[in-house]
This record gives structure tokens, sequence and C-alpha cells, in this order.
């Protein structure tokens, strides 16, 4: 921003006025330097907070997984407890029933041995009771 100076104007004037040129071309240079740098500022802040969201998306989509995921676990581990619940149960009636069955294998066993026994007392007996019904007999 060169001004042309008139020949009245003394060197004193003069080089005030070149200094005060050189002052405003160093301040218009500060000031697109900093207009720069504001520009810059607001690019990497702007960088910045599309990180910052993408971020906060990411980590919304991650616990919305991680809670998905627990209530999935919460659901297997209750079908689980109930599945072990339903076995439990039909192994116990599966034991009673065994149980029930091994008595009365136990009192058929018994009632067989008593039979059993009965028929072999009757069978050492029976030779000699024909001999004392034929002796009575006579």
């Amino acid at each position: 921003m060169a001004v042309e100076l008139s020949p009245k104007v003394s060197k004193n004037e003069a080089s005030s006025i070149r200094v005060f040129q050189e002052a405003v071309t160093k301040a218009e240079e500060a000031a697109k330097a900093s207009k720069e740098r504001e520009e810059l500022a607001l690019k990497v802040l702007q960088e910045a907070l599309g990180k910052a969201e993408e971020i906060s998306r990411e980590s919304k989509e991650i616990a919305e997984a991680a809670a998905k995921a627990s209530q999935e676990a919460k659901h297997r581990v209750e079908e689980i407890r109930r599945e072990t619940k339903e076995v439990t149960e039909t192994a116990l009636r599966a034991l009673d029933e065994a149980i029930g069955i091994a008595n009365q294998t136990s009192e058929a066993a018994k009632s067989t041995g008593w039979a059993l026994a009965r028929a072999a007392k009757e069978v050492i007996e029976a030779p000699e009771r024909a001999v004392k019904e034929s002796w009575w007999n006579g």
C-alpha cells in the first residue's frame, strides 16, 4: 500500500508515513495469519467434534450390543435353570418309580421265597405223611 508523497512533505513526515504504512501492512498480515489460524483451529475443532460424535455412536452401539448380549445370557441362564429343574424333577420321579419297583420286586421275591419254602416243606413232608396215612389206613 505505497502512497505517493507530494514534494511538499518533509523527510520526517515521509518517514512517519512509511512507518505507518509498514505498521498497517504488518497488521494486515497479522490479521490474515490470525484468520488462517482461526480457520485451522475451527477445522481441527470440527474434525474433533466429528470424531467425538463417531466415538459416541460407536460407544452407544457397543453399549446396546452389550446390553443385548447380557439380556440374551440372562434368558439362556433362565432357560438352562428351567431345563435343569425339569431334568431333576424327571430324575426324582424315575428314582421314586425305581424304588417302588424295587420294593415290589423285593416283596415278590419274599413271597416267592415263602411259597418255595412251603412247597419244599410239603415236598419233604409228603412222603412222611403218605407213610403215616398208609399206616393209619392200614
